[in-house]
């Protein structure tokens, strides 16, 4: 078990790395990610080792796959949400880390797909800058905030 963890956190670090620092609407790419790095790693396999320490059968890894791999996949996009319109205070992580890194997140995908042209020069400008800092440089909230309503529903 502790194999196959490895070997998915590692493919979802992978996975991350590709896609560093450019924009990316590629919403295929973003949730094989999120599968890899937050649904497996932080939610299911946990579940999984807890069952395997207990002793319960193979059933009960099912039912927690059944059970976790919906709720990682549904977390990560929230998280990412909140990155960009949550206050770090209460969240944790600065709002420009995604941006700074240039993460490849349903967000970002989303947002490389809609914005007109002059939105779209401004999110190539933003993504991949490791000078951003702060919780929430003007350019970055402007960008997100209109979106916000949008990127909820979608996200």
């Amino acid at each position: 078990m502790i194999d196959t963890t490895c070997t998915e956190v590692s493919s979802g670090q992978y996975l991350d790395l590709l896609g560093l620092g450019r924009p990316n609407s590629d919403l295929a790419q973003a949730p094989e990610l999120i599968r890899f790095k937050t649904a497996r790693y932080t939610v299911e396999r946990p579940q999984h080792l807890g069952g395997a320490l207990a002793g319960c059968a193979t059933a009960v890894a099912d039912a927690c796959t059944a059970y976790a791999l919906p709720i990682g996949e549904a977390f990560q996009p929230l998280d990412d949400l909140l990155g960009p319109v949550g206050d770090p205070a209460a969240t944790g992580p600065p709002a420009t880390d995604d941006f700074r890194e240039g993460k490849c997140t349903v967000l970002m995908a989303l947002a490389g797909r809609r914005p007109d042209p002059v939105q779209l020069r401004l999110l190539h400008a933003l993504v991949g800058r490791p000078d951003l800092t702060g919780s929430r440089p003007t350019p970055y909230g402007s960008y997100w905030r209109p979106r916000v309503p949008g990127a909820r529903s979608s996200v």
